[in-house]
């Protein structure tokens, strides 16, 4: 009977809650795991400090017809309307995005094309440097 999403968020409040007591009481570094510490812990009431306020969250999520739930619930809403109408955006953009992809590959296409016969026209330019000389001369001693 209870709003499943309101439940969700209930046991993100507290994952949350969780985290940071335990960032309060081993530290933030980044070489910190914080859920690796959990297994450390030897006594049975190390985080009864937390209590009180899971106690409080509770009452404040155990009506789920009450206004701040409500509200919870419509702020969770709007965030999935948000992300919902930021990813259809991104479909309808979609379309642009692949036609300027198709025209960026037809021009590399074609620029690859004049670089293939430039390369050629330079190889041919390279051989007839090279063997122009010798080549011509051959040709006037054959002539004669």
């Amino acid at each position: 009977m209870y709003p499943q999403q309101l439940a969700f968020q209930y046991l993100n409040e507290v994952q949350e809650l969780l985290r940071e007591e335990l960032q309060k009481k081993f530290g933030t570094g980044a070489s910190i795991d914080i859920s690796s510490k959990i297994e450390t812990i030897d006594t049975p009431y190390a985080l009864q400090s937390l209590e009180r306020t899971i106690n409080k969250l509770r009452k404040e999520y155990k009506d789920s017809n009450s206004s701040a739930n409500i509200e919870r619930l419509n702020k969770e809403l709007l965030d999935i309307n948000n992300i919902m109408r930021d990813n259809f955006e991104l479909i309808l953009n979609r379309e642009n995005t692949l036609q300027n992809l198709s025209g960026k590959a037809a021009n590399l296409k074609e620029s690859s094309k004049k670089f293939k016969d430039n390369a050629r026209k330079l190889k041919m330019s390279f051989y007839w440097r090279k063997y122009g000389t010798i080549a011509i001369i051959v040709g006037i001693v054959l002539l004669f």
